[in-house]
């Protein structure tokens, strides 16, 4: 009768420990979450992101370009042409100008190639808010440098460029204002302080995007309004038969962002901005490895989205059936061993 007992109260502390087991790993697999990889497809009026790719952007015929925050610029003209610098003509087939603090130079019709970065930098990329559907801004923390070629001379308009405070040769500062050569051809080149802005205005059906960037660190999608000081979202309305949306392909699971939400992206190891086109608007496609993904209405309501281990786990419907298949088991052995009294 004792070992009746004894080996009842074993089945039970074994039943027992079973059940707190699966208990604590059930709450372990709904509370951790573990990296994922995901897609994350978004229209945005902007995006902020720390790279350490060596350049940016393709070839773009500009039908104006602004570059603020010059540092230096190289002119190679293909005919002789006359230039006024700080009020006195100049002519010339070779120029050097160098910007002071706050120089900007404006070009027209012409094509800009890629742009080179110095080192890792921060880049801001956003939809202009005048001018083509395809016009937008880049802002680096960082330096920047490419080349650029006049385009020839349009009916009613030829290429040309003006900079403000800035020397040429060494002279006086002021301002520069040139024509290109009107067949086209001339070549520049130029460099800007670590902070700049470059405002583009390509040329109409101009197809604007890139590929392929390494993206190092959190992303936020969202800015500070200069009004208000409030965070707001930069999220867009995406073209008809597309979504805001988190793809977890591996697990079949996707998550739709509202267009008012905020959201902020902390990559585990590698993520990439795969491709990114610029149209009424910012159309980017980002992939990698994830450690959290963040959405909230508001700054007080940031809520992760991550796939918990629950997600993660194959066949968890097995996984939950085997635990009282398991306890079963134990009864079944018990009883077959006579160690349950009859009823």
């Amino acid at each position: 009768m004792r070992r009746k007992k004894k080996l009842r109260r074993s089945v039970a502390g074994m039943i027992a420990v079973v059940w707190i087991a699966t208990g604590v790993a059930v709450l372990a697999a709904a509370r951790l979450r573990p990296p994922t990889a995901a897609t994350i497809s978004l229209s945005v009026k902007q995006m902020s992101f720390r790279t350490d790719a060596p350049h940016i952007l393709d070839q773009i015929n500009e039908d104006e370009l602004i570059v603020s925050g010059l540092q230096s610029l190289r002119i190679h003209f293909e005919t002789p042409q006359a230039v006024a610098a700080a009020g006195a003509p100049v002519r010339a087939t070779t120029m050097e100008i160098q910007g002071e603090l706050g120089a900007s130079c404006s070009f027209y019709h012409v094509r800009s190639g890629r742009l080179d970065f110095a080192g890792p930098s921060i880049v801001t990329v956003g939809a202009a808010a005048r001018g083509n559907s395809n016009s937008f801004f880049l802002k680096t923390h960082g330096a920047v440098s490419a080349n650029l070629t006049s385009q020839p001379a349009k009916s009613g308009s030829r290429p040309g460029f003006t900079c403000t405070r800035t020397r040429v040769n060494g002279g006086p500062a002021g301002e520069v204002v040139g024509n290109l050569s009107p067949q086209g051809g001339d070549s520049m080149s130029f460099t800007t302080f670590p902070d700049a802005r470059l405002d583009f205005v390509p040329s109409a059906g101009a197809e604007i995007g890139y590929t392929q960037v390494p993206i190092l660190g959190e992303i936020q999608f969202s800015y500070i309004d200069p009004r208000s000081a409030e965070e707001k979202t930069v999220l867009l309305p995406p073209p008809a038969g597309q979504k805001n949306e988190i793809k977890f392909e591996k697990l079949d699971k996707s998550v739709t962002l509202d267009n008012a939400d905020l959201l902020r992206v902390v990559p585990d190891n590698e993520l990439y901005l795969r491709r990114f086109v610029i149209d009424n608007g910012i159309h980017l496609n980002l992939h990698g490895v994830v450690r959290d993904i963040r959405v909230g209405a508001g700054v007080n309501d940031m809520t992760t989205h991550m796939p918990s281990y629950f997600d993660h786990l194959d066949g968890q419907k097995r996984f939950f059936t085997a635990v009282p298949a398991l306890v079963a088991l134990l009864l079944g052995i018990l009883d077959r061993m006579r160690g349950l009294p009859e009823t």
